[in-house]
């Protein structure tokens, strides 16, 4: 038993530091169970009556797979053969009825930028997000799961990139120049960073300062990243020329310039800067994350609309064009996947043959890891798309991002608060996670309702 509150403090920050992470495909098969489970359960969903009852389906048949995958409720290996197997059996049956009619349709909706499967990604990332942060505070949170310390893959690594990467691909360019526009953007964010920063010190919350700083959180990186995109709007090539340039730099300034030992050393100095070295000196990489966001969410789209010139440029019938567009969404689908074949690729040769991932750096390898595995993630959520995965739960999530980031925040500290993690037995932490995920999605659909 524990003593003092100060003794409990010290013991949950050493619980989540020091860890090495685990096998990068283990990140990448457990991250790819709820959007495979997605589209069988939007299947189910589908013919029901009330949207209420839709998004309690949906509930146990994506979150409560994706909890006990974190959890380790059998082994990942079965979770994602099960979500493989239903997948696949409800990809047949959809196939055996969808026709050319359809795929016109389906395709219509790619070209018009009625992009679901971002919002099925953005869902995903959000859930696997949600459930972690409070997770981790718990035993039966595999260790191997949580943030390494220096380099390493562990499940929570991928979540800042995945969100700064998702934010990027949705993002449009600004209206106008101004302070009043960039406050709209980047002053939420400030706010948010700075509540979380008052409350965190008044509760005497523990803070592993080994991930972004003393003072600083990833509200503040976010913030970062929106004022810069704001100051230096780039898109299309400039997007891709930009991100491969800070990128560049970025990994110039850490492995030239002795910035990556800088950061992972435990020393500080005492100004605000040293204290916060981790959040400061990562945010250009973070940057250039948005930025390859951009460049890949607008070249699906681009891709699609030069499908669609060709296809109404050809000399075909009109009854014909359904035709047209079903080739059109395979060959739009199989370079899809090729490029994710091409990034995911990269990511292992980097890993091989350069230099370990670095999220607390946010290393050139980091972010070509974070692509590849997104790739991989949208492919999955793509296909779902196209076959009719419109998933309530996972839409509700995507369209109210940071209320419902905002609502896992406050609760976790609150069960931390509350309950003492690290004498939790495993089946009650499960039953808290649950009730947890139930709330959080119950925000996500009551926000969407305003």
């Amino acid at each position: 038993m524990v003593d003092t509150g100060e003794e409990l403090r010290s013991l949950k920050e050493q619980f989540v530091s020091g860890h090495s992470g685990t096998s990068n495909m283990e990140v990448l098969w457990i991250c790819l169970v709820m959007p495979l489970l997605a589209f069988p359960a939007s299947l189910i969903s589908s013919r029901l009556g009330q949207r209420f009852v839709s998004h309690a389906v949906e509930f146990v048949l994506i979150m409560v797979p994706g909890l006990a995958v974190t959890t380790q409720v059998l082994s990942y290996t079965t979770w994602v053969s099960f979500s493989l197997l239903c997948f696949g059996i409800s990809a047949m049956l959809r196939l055996v009825q969808f026709n050319e009619r359809q795929s016109a349709l389906a395709w219509n909706d790619l070209v018009k930028q009625r992009r679901r499967y971002l919002d099925t990604f953005r869902g995903v990332m959000l859930a696997y997000t949600c459930m972690a942060i409070l997770a981790v505070d718990f035993n039966v949170f595999p260790r191997r799961f949580a943030k390494a310390e220096t380099f390493g893959t562990g499940l929570m690594d991928i979540g800042p990139g995945m969100f700064v990467l998702a934010s990027g691909m949705v993002s449009k360019p600004p209206a106008g120049q101004s302070i009043y526009r960039l406050m709209r953007r980047a002053g939420p964010l400030i706010l948010l960073g700075s509540i979380r920063l008052f409350s965190v010190s008044a509760a005497d919350y523990q803070v592993h300062v080994g991930e972004y700083g003393v003072h600083w959180n990833f509200f503040f990186t976010l913030a970062a990243v929106e004022t810069l995109s704001f100051l230096i709007p780039l898109r299309g090539l400039a997007a891709f020329v930009g991100a491969v340039g800070t990128l560049a730099a970025h990994q110039s300034a850490l492995s030239l310039g002795g910035m990556m030992e800088y950061v992972h050393s435990s020393e500080r100095g005492t100004s605000l800067i040293d204290l916060n070295k981790e959040g400061i000196f990562s945010m250009l990489g973070y940057w250039s994350l948005h930025l390859w966001g951009a460049a890949f969410g607008q070249g699906l789209l681009w891709t699609a609309r030069k499908f669609q010139e060709t296809t109404a440029g050809s000399k075909k019938t009109s009854s014909s064009m359904p035709r047209q567009a079903s080739k059109a969404l395979i060959t739009w689908t199989v370079c899809l996947l090729c490029t994710t074949l091409v990034l995911y690729g990269c990511a292992l040769a980097l890993i091989g043959g350069f230099e370990p991932v670095s999220r607390r750096a946010c290393n050139a390898t980091y972010i070509v890891w974070t692509l590849g595995l997104t790739s991989c993630v949208v492919s999955v959520c793509a296909i779902g798309d196209i076959l009719g995965n419109h998933s309530l739960i996972l839409h509700a999530l995507s369209k109210n991002l940071l209320g419902v980031f905002l609502a896992a925040n406050l609760a976790t500290g609150c069960v931390n608060m509350a309950v003492n993690t690290l004498e939790t037995s495993n089946l009650m932490a499960r039953v808290i996670l649950g009730v947890y995920m139930a709330l959080i999605c119950a925000v996500g659909w009551f926000i969407g309702r305003l």
